[in-house]
């Protein structure tokens, strides 16, 4: 958010919407710009004083503004972000998009992120982000409500020590469900003509970022994501209280499910690692959390809450596979965009039914008779499956 007085530095992009309504952006290539590709929010300013936009008018902010569709877009190879859009409510769809080689630029800014969202409210399905070189693929600040972000490839470069998707400042809620979280630790396929797998891997830096991270956000649910390829935060981590407000209540990290949801993370980094109690008054600040029913691999659980304070607060897990070992493996071909997954028969495949459990990463329509943990509808024991990850853009 920039002051007023600093309305220089508004966000704006090659593309920009300029706090407008109702846009339809769609089939467009946006490439090459020195920071932001597109802008889709209200430039940073406030409301109603002005400020925001980078004609030096401080002219005042529209009181309804976006509403965007940004569709089958190509945004590549920018300075900064790929998408920005600060206040983007209500009712946004952006979907089918390719944003991808974008943090060119190396700024180490807050705002950076291939997409940089506040306030999201609607649908974020179907895009591949892929390849950003600084920041996180997707970061979701500041109120993101009632939506929606399903379908989605999150790819990071080989080496770069990032975030899949940041959860910040929200009391939700969010529906994450059926993405594909690829890290940069992550295998490549073996080939007869190229190294094993352990021996492409062996000798990098391990990546210190999670897979999926939050910083006070509140009633988020994560089902059916796979995350491969992270290291020694974790594949999930709930860590972050600073005492900041959502409304009149302290942000808290409540109510999150985390469900149904294959978690294989690097080495020995833990599948999962949660805040301890924390409050705020009366109000506890960590509460009424679930993650049950996925299949991980790695070490345990980290900076976690001790049994006695999981009764306290609700906190329910169990029924979690231990696939370390390789009873669930995954490795890429970045070459071909191919994701290759393998299940042994000892890992089990059912889990409770949920929320994210309507549909798969490829869009077929999952069995309301049965549940299977992960991104795809089904996967038989003993099996091999290739993914295109390009079936991200299909319906």
């Amino acid at each position: 958010m920039w002051l007023p007085q600093n309305w220089r530095y508004a966000q704006s992009g090659l593309l920009g919407t300029r706090s407008g309504f109702g846009w339809v952006i769609s089939n467009n290539t946006l490439r090459g710009a020195r920071t932001i590709g597109l802008d889709i929010g209200i430039e940073g300013g406030y409301r109603p004083a002005g400020g925001g936009d980078n004609e030096g008018t401080n002219q005042p902010i529209p009181k309804i503004t976006g509403s965007h569709t940004v569709v089958g877009n190509i945004i590549e190879f920018n300075g900064a972000s790929g998408i920005q859009g600060y206040n983007s409510q209500p009712d946004y769809n952006i979907s089918a998009n390719v944003v991808r080689a974008n943090g060119r630029v190396g700024c180490a800014g807050a705002e950076n992120a291939a997409i940089k969202l506040h306030g999201l409210q609607g649908v974020l399905s179907r895009n591949i982000i892929a390849n950003n070189t600084n920041g996180a693929s997707l970061w979701l600040d500041s109120g993101a409500h009632d939506a929606r972000v399903s379908r989605n490839v999150l790819l990071l470069p080989p080496a770069v020590q990032e975030s899949a998707v940041v959860f910040e400042l929200t009391a939700g809620p969010v529906l994450f469900d059926n993405n594909l979280l690829l890290g940069s630790l992550l295998s490549p396929s073996p080939s007869p003509s190229s190294p094993s797998a352990a021996d492409c891997a062996s000798g990098r830096p391990a990546a210190a970022a999670a897979a999926i991270a939050a910083q006070d956000a509140a009633n988020i649910t994560l089902a059916h994501n796979l995350a491969a390829g992270f290291g020694r935060g974790a594949a999930v981590v709930l860590g972050g209280l600073t005492g900041r407000k959502v409304g009149k209540r302290t942000a808290s990290l409540r109510s999150w499910w985390v469900g149904a949801n294959v978690l294989l993370t690097a080495g020995d980094a833990p599948w999962i690692s949660m805040h301890h109690e924390k409050h705020a008054g009366g109000y506890e600040l960590v509460y009424n959390e679930t993650a049950a029913h996925n299949v991980v691999s790695g070490g345990p659980m980290a900076s976690f809450p001790n049994i006695t304070q999981r009764k306290q607060l609700a906190i329910d897990v169990a029924d979690n596979f231990n696939a370390t070992g390789g009873a669930f493996t995954a490795a890429i071909d970045r070459q071909r965009m191919t994701l290759v997954l393998r299940r042994s028969a000892s890992v089990r495949s059912g889990c409770a039914d949920g929320p994210g459990g309507d549909v798969d990463f490829k869009g077929g329509v999952r069995s309301p008779k049965s549940c299977v943990a992960g991104p795809l509808a089904t996967m038989d024991a003993n099996s091999e499956v290739n993914v295109s990850l390009w079936a991200a853009l299909q319906r």
